[in-house]
């Protein structure tokens, strides 16, 4: 069995920003949290080190956690202090991109060897402060995890006089233990910098597209509603809300995008509060939830199926309807309208329906 800690006391200085980075939203959770979850799939046993000041945000989303030191070395003490196991597994909470194949790897390696990191091979040229060209090979970029032995680490802990930039260099240095390498994929950078966020960012579900149809059937005795506006016409369409089978084709698509499940789950139909409701409220609500969830709209594209009345006369004020609903550009909306060509009941002029396309993207928080 293996314990992980996962180290987030960091105080974020470089990233110029009052946040700690790994708090920072990368889809729907911090930043820290993308490596719980993929360490759980290896462990019962994650420790998450936090300094004084987030331990009590960081605790509503994970329920292990000790606070660190001044140090990395004295916050990953603290860590593998804690840790139920033998074999450790230390990991940066603001390196989000590590990969199951390589938190695997680093677990067939841990049953070869007592101390082990993941790291990479350069790629660029480099040179040193007076630009004399290095030998590249020669070098090896370290990431986390490190893998070190509880005792062992514990053991070289106490031994240092000194602070190590990093967890196998000082069980390497103080008890003569030889790493072993296991290479790993060097998409797993660490987040130092604004631009590190931004570009991890672009790396974990920047777009997302959604995509609903919805149709209703057409009676004598309705108002015939569409796009959020009314259309003069002899029948209107049949629904528990006022059947806005445009609106709700966008709003279930937003909630596709997201996999927040159907309109109905959310506003369903044996429910009177939603009898008769303007289908601008619904789709509203989808929306905001889409907005919680750190997304915003990039654009949508319908498709409205009606043998009559025409549509076109009507597809602006839709467009204009929509958009100061859902507070974007109307460009960003379009609405397009054609028959059935008299086949089915849409085209005999008994149902109209309509289909939504969306592309929703990752807002930037920074």
């Amino acid at each position: 069995m293996i314990s992980v800690v996962i180290l987030c006391g960091g105080l974020s200085s470089r990233m110029e920003i009052n946040v700690n980075k790994v708090l920072l939203p990368l889809e729907d959770k911090p930043v820290f949290m993308h490596s719980v979850d993929k360490f759980k799939s290896i462990t019962d046993d994650i420790i998450v080190v936090a300094n004084i000041n987030d331990y009590e945000e960081i605790l509503t989303y994970h329920d292990n956690v000790v606070i660190g030191g001044a140090t990395r070395q004295e916050s990953v003490y603290h860590g593998v202090l804690n840790a139920k196991y033998d074999k450790v597994f230390i990991h940066d909470g603001a390196r989000p991109l590590i990969s199951i194949e390589d938190i695997n790897k680093m677990v067939e390696e841990s049953n070869k060897c007592d101390l082990a990191f993941l790291g990479a091979h350069l790629v660029d040229s480099i040179k040193d402060k007076e630009f004399n060209n290095l030998i590249r090979e020669d070098y090896i970029l370290a990431y986390t995890p490190q893998y070190v032995k509880k005792n062992d680490y514990l053991k070289a802990y106490d031994k240092a006089s000194k602070v190590y930039s990093d967890d196998v260099t000082l069980v390497y240095e103080e008890l003569g233990i030889k790493p072993s390498l296991v290479l790993g994929d060097t998409s797993n950078i660490k987040i130092t910098n604004v631009s590190d966020y931004l570009t991890v960012a672009k790396n974990i579900n920047k777009y997302r597209i959604g995509h609903s149809w919805d149709t209703h059937k057409l009676v004598v005795g309705r108002k015939l509603i569409l796009g959020g506006i009314e259309i003069p016409f002899e029948k209107g369409l049949l629904g528990h809300s006022d059947a806005d089978a445009l609106l709700h084709a966008i709003a279930e698509s937003l909630l596709g995008a997201l996999s927040l499940g159907d309109l109905g789950t959310h506003f369903p139909d044996t429910d009177p509060k939603y009898s008769g409701i303007d289908s601008k409220i619904l789709l509203k609500k989808c929306y905001e939830l889409v907005l919680e969830k750190g997304y915003v709209i990039s654009n949508i594209d319908t498709m409205i199926y009606a043998e009559a009345p025409k549509m076109k006369p009507y597809i602006n004020l839709m467009r204009e309807s929509i958009a100061n609903v859902l507070n974007i550009n109307i460009n960003q909306i379009s609405i397009k309208a054609t028959t059935y060509e008299k086949m089915d009941a849409i085209g005999r002029g008994e149902a109209i329906a309509c289909d939504s396309t969306v592309l929703i993207e990752r807002k930037q928080v920074i």
